[in-house]
């Protein structure tokens, strides 16, 4: 799982360079302006959270998978440099707890069905 606070990025641009894969890089410089910050939070969070469920976090290449991310595109593994029998293995879940935040979830795709409650403390 991962959790960000989508706070303005000025240099949102060179970290998608950075850390995407060329297509995603793609797809993420193909959005209109104003889509970006949202676009680049969703891949940000999916790909992590994608990480952690390998077991790898940060320490893994984040430009070894694509997902799918922007506006009309649901959360999924569209392409992994280990083979379609890695891209079918986790399912990637979207979720906004509170306005501001985007988080992601990866689960296996063997484990049940997953979720989401929301409470207020």
């Amino acid at each position: 799982m991962d959790l960000e606070h989508a706070r303005p990025l000025p240099d949102a641009e060179h970290l998608a360079r950075a850390a995407f894969s060329p297509r995603e890089f793609a797809r993420f410089v193909s959005l209109p302006a104003e889509a970006r910050l949202a676009a680049f939070y969703e891949a940000w969070t999916r790909k992590e959270a994608l990480l952690k469920a390998l077991g790898c976090g940060l320490g893994g290449s984040l430009d070894h998978f694509d997902v799918a991310f922007g506006p009309g595109e649901s959360p999924r593994v569209l392409w992994s440099a280990a083979g379609a029998d890695e891209t079918a293995r986790f399912r990637l879940h979207a979720f906004e707890p509170e306005p501001g935040y985007v988080g992601a979830v990866a689960i296996a795709d063997h484990a049940g069905p997953l979720r989401q409650r929301t409470w207020r403390w």
